[in-house]
């Protein structure tokens, strides 16, 4: 997706990154394109979210296939998407400062997360009879 979004930006075929880099910082235009990269990157972010919230669980606790269990994992996001959209930040901002300690904090913020994704899908579906 970044290879369509460059060239639909940059229309020299051979632009260097340094070429595009200062593009981005003194054009209109690059200000675009990174919205643009952006909305990309943020879409198929949320995709992957939807799509395995709660399916990795569910293929832990269940006798399903994936598909059945990604099915159901897009259906609790959107069922709860406002509580489902707050938690998708919480992980990235969680990530995103262990990712600035140089990835020291996910020692312990990697099992956080495990342990409240499983309490969230138990409290998300409904058990099994």
């Amino acid at each position: 997706m970044s290879v369509v979004i460059v060239a639909l930006f940059f229309d020299q075929p051979g632009a260097d990154a340094h070429d595009i880099i200062a593009g981005l910082l003194h054009d209109p235009q690059g200000w675009l394109f990174l919205a643009v990269c952006f909305a990309a990157g943020a879409a198929f972010a949320f995709l992957v979210f939807a799509s395995s919230t709660v399916s990795v669980p569910l293929l832990l606790d269940r006798p399903l296939d994936v598909r059945s269990a990604m099915i159901a994992s897009v259906k609790a996001v959107r069922r709860n998407l406002r509580t489902m959209l707050a938690w998708a930040a919480l992980i990235a901002l969680l990530i995103g400062a262990s990712m600035l300690a140089w990835f020291l904090p996910l020692i312990v913020v990697a099992p956080l997360l495990c342990c409240a994704s499983w309490h969230a899908y138990r409290e998300v579906l409904e058990p099994v009879a």
